[in-house]
């Protein structure tokens, strides 16, 4: 995995226990009803979603109307693969305002799933 997209990975799971650690602090005061549970990514087996940010050195890139997702030295090292390619769907204007892409597994299959932001 590209470092970028590793370090959105730990900004989100930093981001979920800051917020857990608040919300078990208003549980503790008396100011929560429900005691929180620490955050729950996946369940056993499962894969995590994985946020491809399009900026910096590992971010994804347009061929021939593919988007490459490349995925780092160490992937490349331990399993030869450099790379893999998702087709561009039809409703996405990749070189507006993309901001990240977000893979997931759903059925065994790989389901991208743009977010959007403004700029």
């Amino acid at each position: 995995m590209p470092s970028v997209a590793a370090q959105q990975t730990l900004l989100s799971v930093s981001e979920a226990f800051k917020s857990f650690k608040e919300l078990r602090q208003l549980f503790f005061r008396g100011e929560l009803d429900q005691k929180p549970k620490p955050p729950d990514y996946r369940d056993s087996g499962s894969v995590f979603k994985v946020a491809f940010p399009n900026i910096g050195a590992g971010k994804p890139t347009l061929e021939n109307g593919m988007i490459r997702f490349p995925l780092g030295l160490q992937v490349n090292r331990w399993f030869g693969l450099k790379e893999f390619f998702l087709p561009l769907p039809k409703n996405l204007d990749f070189a507006g305002n993309v901001s990240d892409l977000l893979l997931s597994a759903q059925n065994d299959a790989v389901m991208e799933v743009p977010a959007i932001r403004g700029t």
